[in-house]
C-alpha cells in the first residue's frame, strides 16, 4: 500500500484526489490549513491542520511517516484577485511551495505531483493547445504556477527530484456519489446571478456530475 501526502486536500480538486486515492487502496494523509478548504470535504485518511510553509510541522510529519509521493494542491486560484493582490499569490503559490519542497529535500522525499494550471500558456496561439505551446502567462496567478514549474525543472537536474505538473483548464463536476463537489464561500458571482437560491446549495455537489475534475489535464513530467 502506498502512502501519499495530499497538501491542500480539503480544497476542491484536492478532496477529489483524496477520495480517488482512498478508492485505490492508498494510505492517505491530508495536510491543509483550512484557509479556503473544508474539513468535511476530506472523506477519509489522516488529517493534519497546518500550513505547508510550517517547517516545524513538516519536519515532525516527515520524521514520523515515509511518504511514497507528495501531491500539492494548496494555492490561491483567482486570476482576478492575483492582479489586484499579486503579493498574496507570490507568497502563497511560490513562497509556501518552496518551503514545502525544501522540507521534502531535507527528508529525502523526491517524488512530487504539482497542481499547476493551463494559465501558464497565456493567450493561445494555436487551438487546441498542446505541450509544445509557448509558456507566456499574462497574470500573476499563471506566472506563480510557471515559476514553480521552472523550479521543478531545476530540481530534477540538481537533486534527481522527480515531479509531474498537471495543467488544468476549468475543472468542473463533483464526486459521482455526491459526497463532495465544488464549494466556494461566497459562491462566485458569475454563477450566483444564474442560480435561484434553492439551487445554490445543490450546485455544490450534484448539479454537474458528468465531468470528473481529474479528467482532461495536461501533464508534464520529470519522473
Amino acid at each position: 500500500m502506498r502512502h501519499v501526502l495530499v497538501v491542500g486536500g480539503a480544497g476542491y480538486i484536492g478532496s477529489h484526489m483524496v477520495a480517488f486515492l482512498l478508492e485505490q487502496g492508498c494510505d492517505v494523509t491530508t495536510l491543509d490549513d483550512l484557509s479556503t478548504g473544508f474539513r468535511g470535504a476530506v472523506i477519509g485518511g489522516a488529517f493534519l491542520e497546518a500550513s505547508c510553509s510550517d517547517k516545524e510541522v513538516l519536519d515532525q510529519l516527515f520524521a514520523k511517516a515515509k511518504f511514497d509521493c507528495v501531491m500539492h494542491f494548496a494555492s490561491s486560484i483567482s486570476v482576478g484577485e492575483s492582479v489586484v493582490d499579486p503579493a498574496k499569490y507570490y507568497q502563497n503559490n511560490v513562497g509556501n511551495t518552496l518551503a514545502l519542497l525544501d522540507s521534502m529535500l531535507r527528508h529525502g522525499m523526491k517524488k512530487f505531483i504539482f497542481s499547476s494550471s493551463a494559465a501558464v500558456f497565456g493567450e493561445p496561439t494555436q487551438v487546441p493547445i498542446d505541450e509544445d505551446h509557448a509558456r507566456a502567462p499574462i497574470n500573476p496567478y499563471g506566472l506563480s504556477k510557471w515559476m514553480i514549474e521552472r523550479v521543478l525543472d531545476d530540481f530534477s537536474r540538481a537533486y534527481d527530484f522527480r515531479s509531474v505538473s498537471l495543467r488544468y483548464f476549468n475543472a468542473a463536476g463533483a464526486d459521482p456519489q455526491g459526497r463532495i463537489g465544488e464549494r466556494h464561500e461566497p459562491i462566485s458571482s458569475r454563477w450566483s446571478s444564474r442560480l435561484r437560491p434553492a439551487d445554490a446549495t445543490r450546485s455544490r455537489c450534484s448539479a454537474t456530475i458528468t465531468t470528473h475534475p481529474m479528467a482532461r489535464v495536461f501533464a508534464t513530467t520529470s519522473m
